[in-house]
């Protein structure tokens, strides 16, 4: 069991960091009250950003197979001359 989660994490590792960033936002708006509110908030919200981001770009960025073929094609292309 601990086996298979641990494996699930590290496959998806950048969505994992992302949800952990936006519960931060929980404590920020509680525990941090006194401190520029709208920076921690923000701080927290690149990061979350950033992880999902990333999350996205390694499973291809939503391209096609076909997209990614165009792609592929003309890399070869510009390798050619």
């Amino acid at each position: 069991m601990i086996k298979r989660f641990r494996k699930w994490v590290a496959k998806h590792n950048h969505k994992v960091q992302g949800y952990i960033w936006i519960g931060l936002g929980i404590p920020t708006i509680l525990f941090w009250k006194d401190s520029v509110l709208w920076v921690a908030l923000m701080s927290i919200y690149a990061n979350a950003e950033a992880s999902f981001s990333a999350e996205n770009a390694e499973n291809g960025g939503g391209l096609t197979d076909k997209d990614k073929e165009w792609i592929m094609s003309v890399i070869r292309e510009s390798k050619d001359e």
